[in-house]
């Protein structure tokens, strides 16, 4: 790579640590709006129950590296580091042939700005009422998303052979960044867990005669298995008190008191990945990294409209979130599978144009928030 293309990767790097610095130091103060200040005071509070890991992380740093400058140049990390962590995605979903391409780079830096195409006379907010891949305002999504990368990354190279043997160096990192990803947030692992499951009993009906390979599966599994009785503390911790606080049934109830029209909301959140899947559908169908993303992201679709919260957290739509996690997923798998066909000249002009102006849309909508919240307006 020439060295202007690597200048330019470590600026925009650079910039967006930067200003993510700014941003996450005006939230911490409560001078911009935010959920960080309410997530600072809770974990400054040593009397109050602690669900999530990043409480405690907090305080320590808090108390020892800086105080609110401090939590704002760590979660500054975190976001610089899952501009990498994508970058492997990315790798990963286009068999590691353009591990040192600039344009990987770019747009490994841009599937962490895109969110739904704004549509200003249909939906006014440019995050609540949608579904979007990039949370500025939400600290313990912006860690789930890296760490949930992370796990996902191992979970893709193990699979690809763990029928004949697993490393156990793997098994045990795999399990650990499971476990730190659920410490953070459950909702990676309810859309994960499902989803494994599933291609965990297909390989089943194949291979079941062959003990090696049934003894393979049921420890791979067990990593999953590990990691979730983090969520056993949680439940106690949100559900488990007298709070009034609980989960309920209802159709797109959360959706609903956001957005008018529930479906645009969809299509706005998902338009360019909806449009590669209509494409391409046989491809991923029979291509099981790029379907296991869209299983992923069906499951957490299906939470999302099917369940919501009642009691105190009945505002907070918490189960967007790991919808979310996976439309930064099915994002990653279908800019690969245009940039492949770009490469290969396999589809027309026509296809082409329509796919990258969506995914411009997306992308310059999160653009245009981000510089949106840097001047201190809503999160909305």
């Amino acid at each position: 790579m020439e060295k202007w293309k690597k200048l330019t990767i470590a600026v925009l790097a650079a910039l967006t640590g930067g200003c993510s610095i700014y941003l996450f130091y005006n939230q911490a103060l409560g001078v911009f709006p935010s959920d960080l200040g309410a997530h600072i005071a809770a974990a400054l509070d040593s009397g109050n129950l602690q669900y999530t890991i990043t409480k405690p992380v907090f305080r320590f740093v808090f108390r020892y590296m800086g105080g609110n400058l401090g939590i704002a140049v760590f979660l500054s990390a975190i976001i610089v580091i899952t501009f990498l962590a994508t970058k492997r995605l990315l790798d990963f979903y286009l068999d590691y042939e353009e591990k040192d391409s600039f344009d990987i780079y770019i747009i490994a830096i841009l599937l962490n700005f895109v969110l739904a195409v704004h549509i200003p006379f249909i939906h006014s907010y440019w995050n609540v009422g949608v579904q979007e891949p990039t949370e500025w305002h939400n600290s313990t999504y912006i860690i789930m998303k890296l760490f949930g990368m992370a796990a996902l990354l191992l979970y893709f190279k193990i699979e690809e052979n763990y029928l004949s043997g697993i490393n156990k160096k793997e098994w045990l990192l795999f399990c650990l960044y499971l476990t730190i990803t659920n410490s953070v947030k459950p909702n990676f692992i309810l859309a994960f867990a499902p989803a494994m499951l599933f291609f965990l009993i297909i390989d089943f009906s194949k291979y079941y005669r062959d003990r090696h390979a049934v003894a393979n599966m049921v420890y791979f599994g067990c990593a999953v298995l590990v990691s979730l009785t983090v969520l056993i503390w949680q439940s106690y911790v949100l559900y488990g008190q007298e709070t009034g606080d609980g989960i309920r049934i209802g159709l797109a109830a959360m959706l609903s008191r956001w957005h008018r029209w529930p479906l645009i909301s969809l299509i706005q959140s998902a338009a360019f990945p909806l449009f590669i899947l209509a494409a391409n559908i046989k491809e991923i169908l029979s291509d099981k990294k790029h379907l296991f993303a869209w299983i992923m992201n069906g499951i957490a679709l299906a939470q999302y409209l099917l369940l919501h919260e009642v009691g105190s957290r009945a505002e907070h739509g918490n189960f967007d979130f790991g919808y979310s996690f996976t439309l930064m997923l099915v994002f990653a798998s279908s800019i690969s599978i245009i940039h492949r066909q770009r490469k290969n000249h396999s589809r027309s002009k026509l296809y082409f144009a329509s796919g990258y102006l969506l995914f411009a849309l997306h992308a310059a909508a999160g653009i245009i928030y981000f510089i949106k919240l840097l001047l201190g307006g809503s999160y909305y």
